[in-house]
């Protein structure tokens, strides 16, 4: 029995399983990092293969089915952070493209060089956008 689906993961009695038969058992559903986050959203963001609204949009599905109780506040705040996981990702590339355009083999000067300066754009961009204190 189908529960939820969607273009890239389907929600079924036994849990969620993705395109590539990546399977999440619905007792795991609800693990938690000693920070008190969800660990499978914080897992999965970083899998390139991974469209993550599209495993948002089950894993949600999943979490109302199977832990209707679960812990709200916390999911948010793991979605805050993944949030913040795919704006790193994307400065890191832009970055990237910028400083070495075409490249595809790296040093790791050339590595720490586009780390350090996207972290420096996104530091300066949520400055920019913090409240006034």
């Amino acid at each position: 029995m189908i529960i939820f689906k969607n273009g890239q993961w389907k929600v079924e009695k036994q849990g969620m399983t993705g395109d590539r038969d990546y399977f999440i058992e619905a007792k795991r559903l609800g693990d938690l990092r000693n920070d008190g986050l969800y660990s499978w959203p914080l897992h999965m963001v970083s899998k390139v293969w991974v469209d993550f609204e599209a495993f948002k949009e089950a894993f949600d599905a999943a979490l109302a089915h199977f832990l209707p109780d679960h812990g709200k506040e916390a999911l948010a705040r793991t979605y805050e952070r993944c949030a913040r996981r795919i704006e790193e990702s994307r400065e890191y590339d832009l970055v990237k493209d910028e400083m070495y355009p075409g490249k595809h083999f790296w040093t790791a000067r050339e590595m720490f060089a586009v780390h350090d300066e996207a972290c420096k754009r996104l530091r300066l961009r949520r400055a920019d956008a913090a409240p006034a204190a």
